[in-house]
């Protein structure tokens, strides 16, 4: 759990199908598959997300946006979706 006030993205990119590497602001990286969300789940705002083109189109505000922000998903749900990697270590300054 994200013990900062707000959950925001920091970084990510696009490794394969529908999975996302992604930095959150308490040091966590974690890799995030929204094939379920865009597959499983009946939201026709995320239809366009199908394409996978589209998809690895995205651009990191505080959260994850496509086509300047007409499409995006909260930081919030993607930390929940996200398995940690081993190597998210951060160091203390």
């Amino acid at each position: 759990m994200n013990t900062n006030i707000f959950t925001e993205i920091t970084n990510a990119e696009y490794l394969e199908e529908y999975k996302l590497y992604v930095v959150f602001n308490d040091g966590k990286h974690m890799v995030v598959d929204f094939h379920d969300l865009l597959f499983k789940h009946d939201y026709p705002v995320f239809v366009p997300l199908r394409d996978k083109k589209y998809f690895s189109n995205f651009k990191v505000t505080d959260t994850l946006e496509w086509e300047d922000g007409t499409i995006d998903i909260a930081p919030e749900t993607v930390y929940e979706m996200g398995k940690p990697l081993e190597s998210d270590i951060v160091a203390e300054p």
